[in-house]
């Protein structure tokens, strides 16, 4: 939806403003016919536009009622009008990055031909793909058919695997994109991102993890891997109401070993969103693939004139992290308190993307947005199930309550970049561990 609104705006700027006007536009970049159709009509008429010479050019092409939505586009308000050339950006990124999935799946399909065949039709369509004049392809083609030949000879991974297998299959984790992360406070989003950061360090080689942890400290970060890995309560691990066995010990010397050998940094002293710039930067020079994670934004130091100033700058300076590293970014984030206020057991409190704190602003640059939830820490959804009585899956019965509040929910609420969906964990915060729940599959 965004990225049609984005189009609207650049068609209503580019009627009013001649700057936009003059942005070179593939006949393929809008994503809507319509959208499309109405640019090349200002092309056509050049300096001749005018709503009258528009209506004149539909009614000669038999397009006649089209007139009616081209007046809708050019007389709405959108959010943030004056930020046209950044959604123009934004819409060229995305526009680029499909032509060149497909270029790779050409090349894929291809590959027995002959190379200077293949480089002249990739030289082709990448000539097409010139946006706006900040970007020249030329000087870009190069680095962009090596990042295609890397990712067909496993040099760069085709994506970053999480370790779970349905998250992995419909999930498109992969490098140069931005991931949000929000919940409700107390639900687990700071246990989870750690879960899932531990988990790509164990299945990605040649991974590095810059990590900055302003919920926990750098003792109780570690006590969570320690948890994770070993299966042990962090309450067991700091002996409390329980003494450590011998064969406990075994298992966290194992586990230190193992931590030992990850290359992660963890920064637990909140600063701004600057020094997490230059700190990346640098981190991510030195390795071959570089991940960012930021527990949470919102602690972030960065202070301005309006909440909404902060925001524009933060996300401004992220994607300018993205852009200069090509790393993917991990962004934890927390929900409004009026998403807990509201009254809503029918929907079992499931966050919406309403609910995010804060501006839109952050959430318009990111790839994708993970909404959690965790049911069961509601009393009343609690009890309701406990109304309803026991359910019965592979032979056994269980109680509705009790697996309530096991279920860890991930709702892909925004996905630029493939499907929306649910995926249902089983968790045990306690240990920082969370199972890929199929319902036929209970245990």
């Amino acid at each position: 939806m965004e990225n049609k609104l984005y189009e609207r705006n650049i068609l209503k700027q580019a009627f009013i403003n001649p700057k936009a006007r003059s942005l070179k536009i593939s006949k393929t970049f809008f994503t809507d016919p319509i959208h499309q159709l109405i640019w090349n009509s200002y092309k056509y008429l050049g300096l001749n536009l005018s709503k009258q010479t528009m209506g004149d050019v539909f009614k000669q092409s038999k397009n006649l009622a089209h007139y009616a939505i081209f007046i809708e586009i050019i007389s709405a308000n959108y959010e943030d009008e004056e930020m046209w050339e950044y959604q123009y950006k934004y819409l060229y990124e995305e526009y680029v990055r499909k032509e060149l999935i497909n270029l790779s799946i050409y090349i894929n399909t291809n590959i027995e031909k002959p190379a200077n065949e293949i480089i002249k039709y990739s030289k082709e369509k990448l000539e097409n793909l010139q946006g706006d004049n900040s970007i020249n392809i030329q000087e870009g083609m190069g680095s962009v058919m090596l990042e295609i030949m890397q990712r067909k000879d496993g040099d760069i991974p085709s994506s970053i695997k999480s370790g779970y297998e349905m998250f992995d299959q419909i999930i498109n984790l992969d490098f140069n994109r931005i991931v949000l992360i929000a919940a409700a406070k107390k639900i687990g989003k700071s246990k989870f991102i750690i879960n899932l950061t531990i988990n790509m360090l164990k299945n990605n080689p040649d991974i590095g993890i810059k990590f900055y942890s302003y919920e926990l400290n750098y003792q109780e970060f570690i006590f969570e891997i320690i948890a994770m890995e070993s299966g042990l309560t962090i309450n067991q691990i700091r002996s409390k109401g329980y003494i450590l066995l011998p064969e406990d010990m075994i298992k966290i010397e194992k586990v230190t070993k193992e931590i030992e050998k990850f290359d992660i940094e963890i920064e637990t002293e909140p600063g701004t969103i600057d020094s997490i710039h230059d700190e990346f930067i640098k981190f991510s020079s030195i390795r071959k693939h570089s991940i960012l994670v930021i527990d949470n934004i919102g602690l972030l130091k960065d202070k301005t004139k309006s909440q909404t100033e902060t925001d524009d700058y933060i996300a401004k300076k992220i994607v300018e992290i993205k852009r200069k590293t090509k790393g993917l970014i991990f962004l934890v984030h927390h929900m409004t308190k009026k998403m807990e206020e509201e009254a809503r057991i029918k929907d079992a409190y499931r966050p919406r993307l309403e609910f995010l704190r804060g501006s839109t602003r952050i959430q318009d640059y990111c790839n994708m947005v993970l909404l959690i939830h965790r049911p069961g820490e509601y009393e009343d959804i609690v009890k309701e199930e406990e109304n309803k009585g026991n359910i019965l899956t592979n032979g056994t019965t269980y109680r509705r309550a009790d697996i309530i509040r096991k279920i860890f929910i991930v709702d892909i609420a925004l996905n630029r970049n493939g499907n929306k969906t649910i995926f249902r964990f089983l968790h045990r915060l306690d240990r920082s561990q969370f199972k890929e729940w199929n319902f036929t599959k209970y245990e």
